[in-house]
């Protein structure tokens, strides 16, 4: 007989494990009571997920060793211990949280998809951001307390440099969106939120840099923690196994670019395939944008016309250029996906 029990419990749970990741919330699309906060900065919120996750899969065996579960359940059951495993990996063992300072990159990400996706009126969506813009200054000074004396890794030191840089020009970008699109009163919170937290902004770009001073290029995991690794992922093959399957792929890929350079170009070079790509290029990142979105538009179109499959009315793939605070992480382009909830 299958149970009720393991749904039950799940559905409890989840809303404790976004109470502390509030980000996350948003993120999987679950909104209410979560858009207008902000998780804690520091270790403290690593370990009340791994307390929450414990206590999850604690009474997740619990109920799988008194009743048979579904395959669906079963599998929740396995990422479930996997999410542990690789949590108390993160915290104890390969402490990335104290080795990357970037504070800004995903609370930046999590207000951006908030302005893009119309979950919801615009007004909502605004008083959410602007008290997530609020609540910077002190995710920020929380933050820093990881890096007392933490482990500075000087390449990721330097990406979160750029993206502190360029964050409050993202700023200066909702309040442009804003001024057109939301009532005076949302504008007058926004307006004091940025205020209040460009300065913490300029703040962290200067310990940024002070710790910048002190930091290593020392970050590489090994290859014992790094099979490790790879069991609590699910990994079944070893470290050099997948060194020889990247090393293969790398070669395929260069001979299949190869080809298609000499029959882009009737028996040209590479370079020359590069040339004729350049020269076809668009040349501004306006014309990347409008370029895009059409050849978006056309491909659904073909897509409706050859009936090869149903599309959904309403929901709009928009084209966007990237934020200049993820261009550190996104020096191409990404595509976000609806969240889970939405």
């Amino acid at each position: 007989m299958t149970t009720s029990l393991f749904d039950d419990l799940n559905n409890a749970m989840l809303p404790r494990l976004f109470s502390v990741n509030p980000d996350m919330a948003s993120a999987m699309g679950a909104h209410q009571g979560y858009d207008h906060q902000m998780p804690h900065g520091g270790v403290q919120r690593m370990d009340a997920t791994i307390a929450v996750l414990d206590e999850w899969l604690r009474k997740a065996e619990e109920v799988a060793n008194q009743e048979r579960l579904t395959r669906d359940q079963r599998i929740s059951l396995a990422v479930l211990r996997m999410a542990v495993t690789t949590q108390r990996f993160s915290r104890h063992e390969y402490p990335l949280w104290m080795m990357h300072p970037d504070a800004l990159e995903w609370p930046g990400v999590v207000m951006f998809t908030s302005l893009q996706n119309e979950y919801a009126p615009y007004e909502e969506r605004i008083a959410g951001i602007s008290s997530r813009i609020a609540g910077l200054p002190k995710f920020l000074a929380q933050f820093r307390e990881r890096f007392k004396p933490g482990k500075p890794i000087l390449p990721w030191t330097e990406a979160a440099i750029e993206t502190a840089e360029s964050f409050n020009s993202f700023l200066v970008q909702i309040r442009t969106d804003a001024s057109m699109k939301a009532p005076k009163g949302h504008i007058v919170r926004l307006d004091q939120a940025i205020s209040d937290t460009s300065p913490a902004v300029k703040d962290h770009i200067q310990w940024l840099h002070d710790l910048k001073e002190r930091a290593t290029n020392d970050f590489a995991m090994g290859r014992e923690r790094f099979e490790k690794l790879l069991r609590l992922r699910g990994f079944e093959m070893t470290t050099s196994q997948i060194l020889t399957l990247a090393e293969s792929a790398l070669s395929e890929f260069k001979s299949a670019r190869t080809r298609h350079a000499v029959k882009m170009t009737d028996g040209g070079t590479l370079q020359e395939a590069y040339q004729m790509i350049y020269r076809d290029s668009p040349g501004t990142f306006e014309e990347v944008v409008s370029e895009t979105a059409a050849e978006v538009a056309s491909a659904r179109q073909f897509v409706v016309d050859k009936d090869l499959a149903t599309i959904p009315q309403g929901p709009v793939l928009r084209v966007v250029r990237t934020p200049e605070f993820l261009e550190v992480s996104y020096p191409s382009a990404a595509l976000f996906m609806p969240a889970l909830f939405d």
